[in-house]
């Protein structure tokens, strides 16, 4: 079986404590005073870490393993990653907490494909023979007051070789809810979507970011369209968010290492 069109990694950076600890706002109104509300910010960090979950085992040639790792004083993240034989997917599990009181799961299971069919046994894995992943994204975060905001993602991923250069390429569906209210349906004749997100593998090592790519989310009084340009060392991400009632924008950049919102 083939994936088609592409239907979602992790490194565990100080991304984690803006997850974590997040912003508190419940927005009741449309007057711009809660647009830096940070959920801009967890879809560009969610699904623009991908790559790493995908790519970490292949790279490391090992899929049993558990790990405790502290990437700040104030985190702690539990890895769990095991083979499912019965599906052919890996599954990793991250448990993140802090001393705030906020936390987050992270679980994604990622087949991975070669001359279109999917490998049953991980012994076959390997990063010269796959040329396509099917990755899904579940992630449960709540914040330090108790609010929950939840992200499923599904994206195929396109290996793409090219001399000396590789490129991933992901194309899928997010949908969700932030602070209890729905994150998806139709953006003005568009669906909820990533599109293109693309790391580039140079000199055996992946680029930590996009640096291509978009993802499209709805949300009741706003559209919000958030673009990965340039290099994906620049470690940041543009959000053009769109009120439905007048169409008026504002533009949020997003800091990809430590999940930090700024106006434009």
């Amino acid at each position: 079986m083939k994936v088609s069109k592409s239907l979602i990694s992790v490194t565990c950076s100080l991304a984690c404590l803006a997850l974590l600890v997040g912003c508190n706002k419940n927005p009741t109104n449309d007057n711009w005073a809660d647009a830096l509300d940070g959920s801009a910010s967890l879809m560009a960090t969610e699904l623009g870490s991908m790559n790493a979950a995908a790519f970490e085992t292949v790279d490391a040639a090992g899929f049993a393993k558990s790990f405790v790792t502290a990437e700040t004083v104030s985190i702690d993240i539990i890895i769990n990653r095991h083979w499912d034989a019965q599906n052919g997917a890996l599954v990793r599990t991250a448990t993140a907490s802090n001393s705030y009181g906020g936390s987050r799961t992270r679980c994604d299971t990622i087949s991975f494909y070669a001359n279109g069919n999917r490998i049953m046994d991980s012994a076959s894995v390997s990063f010269a023979t796959i040329d396509s992943i099917y990755h899904v994204r579940h992630v449960i975060r709540v914040r330090a007051n108790g609010v929950e905001d939840e992200i499923n993602a599904a994206m195929g991923v396109s290996i793409i070789r090219n001399g000396g250069d590789t490129l991933a390429i992901r194309n899928g569906l997010v949908q969700g809810s932030w602070d209890g209210t729905a994150i998806g349906g139709a953006i003005r004749n568009r669906t909820r979507e990533v599109n293109n997100l693309t790391w580039r593998r140079e000199g055996g090592r992946w680029g930590v970011f996009p640096e291509l790519g978009t993802i499209d989310i709805d949300r009741p009084l706003r559209t919000i369209h958030i673009e990965f340009s340039a290099s994906g060392d620049t470690h940041t991400a543009t959000a053009t968010v769109t009120r439905k009632r007048d169409d008026e924008t504002k533009t949020i950049i997003v800091n990809l290492t430590t999940g930090q919102e700024s106006e434009g």
